[in-house]
């Protein structure tokens, strides 16, 4: 008679009920048993299956992992974990609660080894996607409040972040081997053999009735946030990690940890736990929760008053010169235009020197003493400590051709010798007609008059509604330029506060920060 392929498994070579769980055993785990205390060796086997002759020798440590489906999922609780019952007595009812809504109600518990840690497992009859129940599972958990990590709470199959090329499934220690005994409801080990844990999982199997309905929901809202993550960034976040799980160990910890927190939180808490990457308030409370439970805060973190502040300035540090992992540089980037830039130098002493300008010719206006002519002009107002260099650059400001538009080609004057012969009061020519005149020609005795006429003894031969039109310019210059004024005076404190930031940068003791800080500042790399 001929076999269905799709039922032959040559692993599975004798009637056990009990290794027929656990029917994937390709890339089998296997150790030697270890003395007493000490943690196994383990080892991946991939030229060959795991038979269930090799397990009943039980001459080794034998462990699976996951094919592409699955009809249990496994929760791993390590015995100085949290969430142990010896620790909580209540975590393992309030996770159990929360699977409650994919249909997983009933269990089956066992301890994993000597250790004194946990092995739950929830069975179902309907098989399931494993990359699927791995997502949905870790979901699910850290949406209530249960943190996933090695060594502390581990999740089977295991939620794996997509790559190019997929990794295997974690494997885990098949139950009922040296130091592995079912539980009771209190979690108290009985008497165990393979036929009761059968029961056991039999019976919970047709408690757990998955729903498949809310599995896909949890999943697709989960799927949406999955993130590609190469192999570097699986090195940063593995760096991150190994930074920050210790916690503090000694006083003076705190920036560096805050740190370290606000990285991981900000750049990658939506890969690892799904939903929208983390920003404003947030990000605060993600890295408030994490950096208050970490293994020595109460000892040794000195504040313990202000870190809630400390927390908001580190999550504004890192908003700002990080990137959520899977997204750009772009905001990085943008902060780096006109706020963070010196502002031009230049345009600050332009500024000064067009305001100088138009403060002295203001002033010799209000003095009466505004010349008409260019050179007696340019003179008075280098009198205000103004260059030449600087009036010939500005023009606009001071010069007859540019300012009070007087024609460039003068009237000649008559000589003073021509006008010697007096002039009586009804001679005496307005502005406009005593330009041909040197003002020197004029007798003692008509100095009175001339000074009433043309405003001013020897000094401004400027009208009254000459000077208004002037003095309008030079408002309209001024307002023109008060636009300037502010964006340059805004550049300055701009740049003030960009040099603050980079102090702040090379003082945090930060590697990321201070190699920014050296090389905008122009500083050598440190060695």
């Amino acid at each position: 008679m001929k076999l269905s392929t799709s039922q032959f498994n040559p692993a599975q070579n004798s009637e056990s009920n009990f290794y027929a769980l656990f029917p994937h055993r390709y890339d089998y785990l296997w150790a030697e048993h270890p003395a007493p205390g000490e943690r196994p060796q383990w080892q991946t086997q991939s030229k060959h299956p795991l038979s269930d002759r090799l397990l009943q020798q039980g001459a080794f440590l034998y462990g699976v992992r996951f094919g592409s489906r699955t009809n249990y999922v496994l929760i791993d609780i390590d015995k100085n974990s949290a969430y142990h019952p010896s620790r909580d007595p209540f975590a393992i009812q309030r996770l159990t609660g929360a699977l409650e809504q994919i249909g997983l109600v009933s269990y089956v518990a066992v301890t994993s080894s000597h250790s004194g840690g946990l092995h739950i497992y929830f069975p179902f009859t309907a098989e399931q996607k494993s990359y699927q129940m791995g997502r949905v599972v870790q979901v699910i958990a850290q949406n209530a409040g249960f943190k996933v990590k090695p060594g502390h709470l581990e999740l089977f199959p295991n939620a794996r972040p997509y790559q190019e090329k997929l990794s295997l499934y974690a494997g885990h220690r098949l139950p009922l081997q040296l130091g592995s005994y079912l539980l009771g409801p209190d979690f108290e080990p009985i008497f165990t053999i393979e036929a009761e844990f059968v029961r056991q999982w039999q019976f919970a199997q047709a408690r757990n009735d998955i729903s498949t309905e809310v599995i896909d929901q949890v999943w697709k809202t989960a799927h949406r946030q999955e993130r590609a993550i190469t192999k570097n960034a699986a090195k940063f976040l593995n760096d991150l990690d190994a930074e920050i799980e210790p916690g503090w160990t000694g006083t003076g910890q705190t920036n560096w940890i805050l740190s370290k927190v606000a990285d991981r939180e900000f750049i990658f808490r939506h890969v690892l736990s799904g939903g929208e990457p983390l920003e404003g308030e947030s990000l605060v409370a993600a890295i408030l929760q994490v950096v208050t439970s970490l293994p020595g805060y109460k000892e040794f973190c000195r504040h313990q008053h202000e870190i809630e502040n400390r927390v908001r300035d580190w999550a504004r540090c890192v908003e700002k010169h990080r990137y959520h992992y899977g997204g750009t540089k772009a905001k990085l980037m943008g902060n780096s235009s006109p706020q963070s830039k010196p502002p031009n130098q230049n345009a600050l002493k332009a500024e000064d020197a067009q305001r100088r300008i138009r403060e002295a010719v203001a002033d010799l206006i209000a003095k009466d003493e505004f010349p008409s002519a260019i050179t007696a002009r340019r003179k008075a107002i280098e009198r205000y400590g103004i260059s030449p260099t600087t009036l010939n650059k500005y023009r606009s400001l001071w010069h007859p051709n540019e300012l009070d538009h007087t024609p460039k080609d003068q009237p000649e004057k008559v000589p003073a010798e021509k006008s010697s012969e007096p002039l009586s009061n009804k001679d005496v020519q307005t502005l406009s007609l005593n330009k041909f005149l040197d003002t020197s020609a004029a007798p003692l005795e008509q100095a009175e008059v001339l000074n009433d006429r043309i405003g001013g003894c020897g000094g401004s031969s400027i009208p009254p509604a000459l000077k208004q039109k002037i003095l309008a310019k030079l408002e309209q210059a001024r307002r023109g330029h008060s636009v300037v004024s502010i964006e340059t005076k805004r550049q300055q404190r701009a740049s003030e506060q960009y040099q603050a930031k980079l102090t702040r940068w090379l003082e945090s003791g930060d590697p990321i920060l201070v190699k920014e800080a050296r090389e905008r500042l122009g500083l050598p790399p440190l060695t």
